[in-house]
């Protein structure tokens, strides 16, 4: 059986921790046993769930990140030569920086979780963003295997390595384990968007266009929390609710019909295959990640994808086309496509054609 280590910062309810999670779950337990290290102590409720699904997971108890630049390659490296992996599998700029530091030879690889290209800027500023690019380009040459979680990430990507550097891509997956609740209010179309509240996000901007376009029988609510809240809140009326952060999303997703979002970036978003799980149809940006999702399968209406100059012929293209698809439809679509099993398949099959170094 092969050892397989999965590094991360922390343990806890991120769009990347829910991907590790999915990937734990599903991977051939008869094929690898499972290690997960963390720098620093996250949420003892998600590491829980990670030792319920086979793994086992180890913390270097690093306080802070700058730690983790200075102390966190002795603590793993003792780590390491007593696992002796055969794969390591990092997830982040932090793990990615600090295994190429680790001077024994490991069979490494890493996902990217979103286009760093956008994302970075858009999130840490301009300059810090376009430093961060470079030393995360700098570590993700020096990886075995790079893999990105979509593939208009992959796109985005692949010409900014050697041309000698291999990448590949694996689209995220969740697993199917929910109890659908169909007591959906059929006098209202619900529509729930669910994440960060900021610019890239442009959840303001949503809630602008949706007020200009919306029926009486339409509402939306708004779930996360962000530098923009605030004034999101603000523009909020009685069709639009701005509940900040809520643990139980789940909730929501079962009374709504449609996910909606605007953002101007994203990887593979967690949040729209959960939306899927729940036979939600889709109303989101015409960004290259959103529309990857609509081109997986044809077979599938899913919704449609929208830009500010024609939200409202699009909104109404959906309007028409929801009351008469099958839910169930959208469910087969993500538990053929984007399930955790349909990920690890993936996964596996990359973890498998690579050879393993020998050390």
């Amino acid at each position: 059986m092969k050892k397989i280590v999965y590094i991360i910062n922390s343990i806890k309810n991120t769009g990347p921790n829910q991907v590790l999670k999915n990937m734990v779950t599903a991977i051939d337990k008869n094929k690898y046993k499972v290690f997960v290290i963390s720098f620093m102590q996250g949420n003892k409720e998600e590491t829980q769930k990670l030792e319920n699904s086979g793994a086992t997971c180890i913390c270097l108890n690093l306080k802070r990140k700058a730690e983790i630049i200075f102390r966190a390659k002795r603590k793993l490296n003792r780590v390491l030569k007593q696992i002796n992996p055969d794969i390591v599998h990092t997830h982040g700029i932090f793990p990615d920086f600090i295994m190429i530091k680790i001077k024994e030879k490991y069979n490494t690889f890493t996902t990217l979780h979103c286009n760093i290209l956008e994302d970075y800027p858009n999130t840490y500023g301009k300059l810090l963003g376009k430093l961060m690019i470079l030393v995360h380009f700098y570590t993700l040459k020096k990886i075995n295997n790079v893999i990105t979680c979509s593939e208009s990430v992959f796109n985005a990507m692949k010409d900014k390595f050697p041309k000698n550097k291999k990448i590949n891509f694996v689209r995220n997956g969740i697993t199917n384990n929910i109890e659908q609740n169909n007591n959906q209010d059929i006098s209202k179309t619900i529509y729930v968007y669910s994440g960060g509240i900021n610019k890239r996000k442009a959840v303001l901007e949503l809630i602008q266009l949706f007020k200009l376009y919306r029926t009486k029988e339409e509402e939306l609510i708004i779930l996360g929390t962000g530098k923009e809240l605030e004034k999101c809140k603000e523009q909020a009326d009685e069709g639009i609710q701005v509940l900040g952060f809520k643990e139980n999303v789940q909730e929501y997703l079962e009374k709504a019909d449609v996910y909606i979002s605007n953002s101007k970036s994203e990887g593979m978003s967690i949040a729209i295959i959960e939306a899927l799980e729940n036979g939600l149809h889709l109303f989101l940006s015409k960004i290259p990640s959103h529309l990857e999702v609509f081109k997986i399968s044809k077979e599938y209406y899913l919704g449609e994808y929208f830009e500010k100059s024609n939200f409202e012929e699009k909104i109404n293209k959906l309007r028409s086309k929801i009351k008469k698809e099958n839910r169930e439809n959208i469910k087969k679509f993500q538990k053929e496509y984007l399930s955790a099993e349909a990920m690890m398949s993936e996964y596996e099959k990359i973890y498998e054609e690579k050879e393993i170094i020998e050390r």
